[in-house]
């Protein structure tokens, strides 16, 4: 039993140090001869750890807590490492940052297995490893514990890394926290001429829409505005989302030409749009 639960801290350890070995080979001669074999033992890792998870139902003498905790971990950082992403911009310090994360996780687990040893050793030994060899108490605890805790987090963590990836695939055009989805507003200048890129969605604040449009008072403007039309009349019904935005408590966007003569009172057919 110990030679089973010391397994995975090992090869856990070094596919940290690997992954170490091979961000510092890249960083400082920009050589990638240790990245496939750096990825096939991440892999390798990545499924012992999976593998070990209905061993740590079955067997109660193996430290469910702490080689559960390394395979959780393995799993988050070999899917994205959420939010890290979202912190770090270069893809070299991302990957520092993941090796610092398991190395940091193995060395807590040596820590904490010295500990159980009483102070001596770095691997689990018989002593420290009581038990029954079976116990459907313990694989129900397990099962418990993992239906509780463990699937509402995967949920979460599931739908924060969609969030995340749709973040970074739009460079941040689209972005999100806990007050709701932002859309940026950039602008990019060349001599005298200026490009305005405004995020819009077909649901939100009516004043917003508003302020919006009237920021765009400013002489020799063109507004070209992006969105669905059905002019082939394709549609058995307009296409609306007026019942989506009231359920929201929000109104639907109109046309921008709409607010454009709201805003300078004239004639909206007349605007550049």
């Amino acid at each position: 039993m110990p030679l089973l639960a010391n397994l995975l801290v090992v090869v856990y350890a070094l596919d940290g140090c690997l992954s170490l070995l091979e961000a510092v080979l890249r960083a400082g001669t920009g050589s990638q001869a240790l990245l496939g074999l750096r990825n096939a033992f991440a892999s390798f890792v990545l499924c012992t750890g999976i593998a070990y998870v209905p061993l740590l139902v079955l067997a109660p003498r193996l430290p469910t807590v702490t080689l559960l905790l390394l395979v959780l971990s393995l799993v988050w950082l070999n899917f994205s490492a959420v939010p890290l992403p979202l912190l770090i911009d270069s893809l070299l310090a991302l990957g520092f940052a993941s090796v610092f994360f398991q190395l940091s996780f193995a060395v807590l687990a040596f820590l904490w297995i010295r500990r159980c040893n009483g102070g001596r050793g770095w691997l689990w030994t018989d002593s420290a490893l009581k038990g029954p060899a079976l116990s459907w108490k313990h694989s129900m605890a397990v099962v418990a514990g993992c239906v509780v805790v463990l699937v509402p987090a995967g949920v979460l963590y599931g739908i924060v890394y969609a969030l995340t990836a749709i973040q970074l695939s739009t460079q941040g055009f689209v972005s999100f926290d806990l007050l709701g989805v932002s859309l940026a507003d950039r602008r990019y200048e060349r001599e005298d001429r200026e490009i305005r890129l405004v995020g819009m969605m077909h649901i939100g604040e009516e004043d917003n829409y508003r302020r919006v449009v009237q920021s765009f008072i400013e002489e020799s403007t063109i507004v070209l505005a992006e969105g669905m039309t059905d002019e082939g009349v394709v549609l058995e019904t307009p296409l609306s989302y007026e019942r989506f935005a009231a359920v929201l408590g929000l109104e639907q966007q109109r046309f921008l030409a709409d607010y454009l003569g709201e805003a300078y009172g004239e004639d909206p057919s007349g605007w550049p749009v």
